[in-house]
């Protein structure tokens, strides 16, 4: 097999690329190579280390949501008892149970006998914060 050659772009003559000849295109373009891939990869890390900030700060805002939705449901389910408490009460109280006109509605609880609704612990309050 020949070896390769390059022609001169002045005087047109073809010069032999022998390993001494080769060598420092070899290494330089080896450099450039190297460098365009160490690049590439400082660049795909940081992009991971961002991408990873932003799975953190999703997964803290997931936990932050479960937590109230759990929380509201609680006194949700709370609220629930109280008025079903309550209407057991009036039940027995007027001895209306079983019977037409013994269910107490709860809008009629709520404005007529004051049950009052619970709310969500306040958690945004400037003085609340630890």
């Amino acid at each position: 097999m020949a070896d390769p050659t390059i022609t001169c772009p002045k005087c047109g003559s073809e010069i032999k690329l022998t390993e001494s000849l080769a060598a420092p295109l070899l290494e330089a373009t080896r450099k450039r190579f190297a460098e365009q891939l160490a690049n590439k990869d400082a660049e795909v890390a940081k992009r991971e280390a961002g991408l990873r900030e932003q799975q953190a700060a999703i997964d803290t805002a997931r936990e932050q949501i479960e937590a109230r939705i759990a929380d509201r449901l609680e006194i949700e389910r709370v609220d629930a008892y109280a008025a079903m408490r309550l209407r057991r009460w009036l039940q027995f109280k007027h001895q209306t149970r079983g019977r037409r006109g013994g269910y107490y509605l709860a809008s009629h609880l709520y404005e007529h006998f004051g049950l009052v609704h619970l709310s969500a612990p306040k958690r945004d309050l400037p003085w609340a914060k630890a």
